[in-house]
């Protein structure tokens, strides 16, 4: 049975939740207003969603939130702005064809991001300009993208402490990129 809006209202009458996972529903934005009301709400893992910036910035108010995956959006720059007000977001994965290079300056403004992952966001080099400025990162993971080749090595090149994964591989001279198995 398909996930309803009456159904995650029933969440919020359970304040004590830490991790929700939602996989597969086509709900919207208005059911996110729900999630909003979950105060303990540390992981949220939404797939199949159409979250956009309205979505996003019903999520504003959850302060202990530190995992946020949200595949195939519609969030674009103006959305992302909204996770700044997140003050322990750890984990950042997200998908939107709508984000671009200006959207990667509201991300490097979350000083608490650790780990990025972007699926099919058209970022290009100049997008990478502002992973280099978040010193705090440690892992960055692309999926697609516009970036060429000699971008993501200057990228490497000027971040040797970030653990880097372009297209599910490691990039040849990724400093890190023997510290794991895929």
């Amino acid at each position: 049975a398909e996930l309803t809006d009456a159904d995650l209202a029933i969440l919020a009458n359970h304040p004590a939740i830490e991790r929700v996972e939602i996989l597969g529903c086509q709900f919207g934005d208005e059911a996110l207003e729900h999630l909003s009301r979950l105060p303990k709400l540390a992981r949220l893992n939404i797939v199949g969603a159409r979250v956009t910036d309205t979505g996003l910035s019903k999520l504003r108010g959850l302060a202990d939130l530190t995992i946020l995956n949200l595949h195939q959006t519609e969030i674009t720059d103006d959305g992302l702005e909204e996770l700044a007000a997140l003050p322990n977001l750890e984990l950042l994965r997200f998908g939107s064809p709508y984000v671009t290079d200006a959207g990667l300056m509201h991300i490097a403004q979350i000083k608490s991001l650790r780990f990025l992952h972007l699926m099919d966001v058209p970022i290009t080099d100049a997008g990478l300009e502002s992973i280099k400025q978040m010193d705090h990162l440690e892992s960055f993971y692309l999926d697609g993208g516009d970036c060429t080749d000699e971008g993501l090595s200057d990228l490497v090149t000027a971040r040797r402490d970030i653990h880097f994964h372009i297209n599910q591989q490691h990039l040849y001279d990724d400093p890190r990129g023997k510290d794991h198995q895929h």
